[in-house]
């Protein structure tokens, strides 16, 4: 590795390398290709309990494919196997609910920890498509549930009007090495800026984008089809 090279999200030079996303969420036998950025020993997550926590939120997630599903039983399980308070922090406050007229099992979310696994996602991208960094970041995750959805009240508020306006907006799907793991697509904000939409396991969806300037004046005027 060259010395000049600094890190996708820092000025300190780069010790190692990043997979894009973390190579914990690609199984066995998905694993040919996987990008990779270069990264100081502090932004590399491959061993972060964080990706390890936001890897089997997304497995366990309603909707995803076999491959997904894999994970439950295999890295995810081994996990918890190995760390009791990985299961008891993801766990703790689980329970039963109603959604889409189906009883199911739902967990309280740290959105911290996993937002901190899309942002790290979102840098390295940007770093490789734009060439340039972005520290400040905002995630939006489609997927998750609040207690108005699961109350069957998916309709007003501020989360329905972000969804309804990503809905809106033209994405175009970039080539990755695994899209049974996990692809992106990318829409451009008013002033040039992506931002990006995730898709883990073909059925777990978030957004990510710089924060900007415009974006304190309302959402919906910083988009651009």
């Amino acid at each position: 590795m060259r010395h000049d090279k600094r890190c996708y999200a820092c000025e300190f030079k780069a010790t190692t390398r990043e997979h894009v996303p973390p190579k914990a969420f690609s199984p066995d036998g998905f694993r040919d290709g996987l990008v990779t950025v270069p990264s100081c020993d502090r932004h590399n997550l491959d061993n972060s309990m964080d990706v390890e926590y936001a890897r089997n939120v997304i497995a366990s997630s309603r909707g995803i494919n076999q491959i997904g599903e894999r994970l439950v039983f295999g890295k995810a399980k081994r996990s918890y196997d190995r760390s009791c308070r990985l299961f008891s922090q993801t766990f703790r406050d689980s329970g039963l609910a109603a959604l889409d007229g189906e009883e199911t099992c739902v967990i309280r979310i740290d959105l911290r920890r996993l937002k901190s696994v899309m942002t790290a996602i979102a840098q390295a991208i940007f770093f490789l498509d734009e060439e340039r960094k972005a520290e400040r970041w905002r995630v939006y995750v489609d997927s998750l549930c609040s207690n108005a959805d699961l109350g069957g009240a998916r309709h007003g508020g501020a989360r329905e009007q972000l969804r309804s306006t990503l809905g809106r907006l033209t994405f175009k799907d970039r080539p990755v090495p695994q899209p049974k793991v996990f692809k992106y697509a990318v829409s451009r904000m008013a002033e040039g800026l992506p931002i990006y939409r995730f898709d883990f396991y073909e059925g777990f969806v978030a957004y990510a984008w710089p924060y900007s300037n415009i974006l304190r004046r309302g959402f919906q005027v910083a988009l651009v089809n």
